[in-house]
C-alpha cells in the first residue's frame, strides 16, 4: 500500500459523508468502488455513513455479502459516528479493525486485510 494511500485518514472520511449528504439532498446515489469498497473492515462504517452502493472485483463480494448480512444499520450509524469523532488515521483503522472482529461471520476466517 502506497504511503500516500490513507483511507483511515479523517478527511478521507469525512469527504465521503460531505459527498454522501449533498448527493442525498440532489437523489444522486453514491457508489464506492475499489480497495475501500472491497476491504470488509470498512462495509460497516460506510453503511453508516450512508454509502448503498459498493463497487468491487467478484472475488470480495462473498466476504462483503455476510459482512452486511451480519450487520445492523444501527451499529452501522453508531460505528460511524465515532470515527467521525476521531483525529488520527491509526485511531480510526484500530476502531475498525475491532468492530470487523466484533461483526465478523462466524466461520469466516481472518483476511488479509487485518
Amino acid at each position: 500500500m502506497s504511503i500516500l494511500y490513507t483511507p483511515t485518514h479523517p478527511s478521507v472520511i469525512r469527504l465521503i459523508q460531505l459527498v454522501v449528504l449533498q448527493a442525498k439532498q440532489q437523489n444522486i446515489p453514491v457508489t464506492v468502488c475499489g480497495e475501500i469498497a472491497a476491504d470488509p473492515r470498512f462495509t460497516l462504517l460506510l453503511l453508516g455513513l450512508g454509502v448503498q452502493e459498493l463497487s468491487m472485483s467478484t472475488r470480495y463480494i462473498p466476504i462483503i455479502k455476510d459482512t452486511i448480512r451480519n450487520a445492523s444499520i444501527i451499529d452501522c450509524v453508531a460505528l460511524a459516528e465515532k470515527v467521525l469523532c476521531l483525529s488520527t488515521p491509526s485511531e480510526i483503522e484500530k476502531l475498525l479493525n475491532e468492530e470487523y472482529q466484533k461483526h465478523m461471520p462466524t466461520g469466516v476466517e481472518q483476511h488479509a486485510f487485518l
